[in-house]
């Protein structure tokens, strides 16, 4: 009998890691799904909104700033919490901070059902803080599970799996967001009630997980974490490298995320006079190529880390954010592109994060995940400050998407000239 796994029976005893495994999987897939719902339900209600007497200018103005502000707050708890998150993961069973974190979901999602029932946006925007906050401590517990519970020789299959069913996840609570505000109306208790129901799923799910001992249960815990957080970044840029610049590439695969997502909103709303559905569909159609890309990132690594994989998925990006800056688009158009350009950005991300997870020591994965968490949400936090400039600067949509694809065909060449060192 082994310790570690119990007993071994039936058709699956060479393999004591699939409970445990499709049991994060199922936790995350939830967890995933129901931010996603949640998130975009609120910016529906937000560009469906209208303000009685103000002209169209004014109410698309209001709604121009109040999107990114819900894209900052949702950013900002992984800022502030992160690096404590991966402390607590480090010392700390990530299994029981799984469960403790889905226990919290299912608090938080009613107090969603009193802001969805009565339209009250405030309420909303603090229930996005606090969701967020319950995903800035499950983030470090949940890569840092993965080469805990998988055999090195499965993690870039794990992770392809992982990312895949992360933006499956992603395209069906948005498809969901859209056809929920249709059926229910966007100010509705029954989204509420429908987000408390998929917490409890998610809560039971997250008990299957493999029960797995504590990293580092010797470890202090910091009362101020940002002085450990600078010691950290320090330390990975000094001492490793290939993973400092790992945490940089995942970064920047987040930060076009959230910068394409705010653009996609209001370029489906305003220049191509999209209803809610369809431009959750277009939200869908980017997660959709994601997944598939990530998928087939991962099958095709074979085991092993391509490095090779970022410059030609970074490369694929800019040309599609090329494409979506061309003039004369139509729905159809802009849907097939987008998924392109997911399917380019998981050929990009999925060694960025294998390395991320295989790279640092057992006792210390936790802390690391937790500072490329900060650096991620660092990055989507920016993106809704550069969001505000682009606007500011009186820049179209469509310039927003050619700036993206050099910005991307820059991150794009850096990543072939280090390979290349290499």
């Amino acid at each position: 009998m082994s310790k570690a796994n119990g007993p071994k029976r039936g058709k699956g005893s060479t393999r004591p890691w699939r409970k445990g495994f499709w049991s994060l999987f199922a936790t995350q897939f939830q967890g995933a799904f129901s931010d996603n719902v949640f998130k975009w339900l609120v910016l529906f209600l937000v560009i469906e909104g209208t303000v009685e007497g103000a002209t169209k200018e004014t109410v698309l103005e209001e709604k121009d700033k109040l999107a990114p502000i819900i894209g900052a707050v949702f950013a900002l708890p992984f800022i502030l919490f992160s690096m404590f998150a991966g402390m607590l993961a480090d010392k700390h069973s990530k299994r029981t901070i799984a469960v403790g974190t889905k226990m919290a979901e299912v608090g938080i999602m009613s107090l969603a059902l009193l802001g969805l029932a009565g339209g009250i946006v405030p309420l909303l925007v603090v229930v996005v803080f606090l969701m967020s906050t319950q995903s800035a401590f499950f983030g470090p517990t949940k890569y840092g599970l993965l080469p805990e519970i998988l055999p090195e020789s499965r993690l870039s299959w794990g992770n392809g799996y992982l990312q895949m069913g992360t933006f499956v996840a992603i395209i069906l609570g948005t498809l969901a967001a859209g056809w929920l505000s249709e059926l229910f109306g966007l100010d509705s208790w029954e989204c509420g009630l429908i987000l408390i129901a998929l917490a409890g799923f998610g809560l039971s799910t997250s008990l299957g997980i493999s029960k797995v001992p504590a990293a580092n249960p010797l470890r202090k815990r910091a009362r101020w974490c940002w002085p450990a957080l600078r010691r950290r970044i320090d330390l990975i840029r000094r001492k490793d490298r290939p993973l400092f610049l790992a945490i940089g590439g995942d970064t920047y695969f987040w930060f076009l995320g959230a910068l394409m997502q705010l653009t996609i909103l209001f370029y489906g709303k305003e220049s191509l006079d999209l209803s809610a559905v369809k431009i959750s569909y277009l939200q869908g159609a980017l997660a959709v190529g994601i997944g598939v890309g990530s998928l087939a990132a991962g099958y095709l690594s074979r085991g092993k880390i391509e490095y090779r994989f970022v410059p030609f998925g970074g490369i694929g990006m800019a040309l599609c954010c090329f494409a979506l800056a061309l003039p004369g688009a139509d729905f159809l158009r802009v849907f097939w592109i987008l998924i392109g350009l997911g399917f380019f950005a998981g050929f990009f991300v999925v060694p960025l994060a294998s390395m991320i997870q295989r790279r640092p020591a057992a006792k210390e994965k936790g802390s690391v995940i937790a500072v490329s968490a900060v650096f991620v949400f660092s990055g989507v936090f920016l993106a809704s400050v550069i969001y505000y400039g682009y606007r500011w600067m009186g820049l179209s949509y469509l310039q927003v998407f050619f700036v993206c694809g050099w910005m991307t065909l820059f991150v794009s060449a850096a990543a072939l000239w280090r390979l290349r060192q290499d």
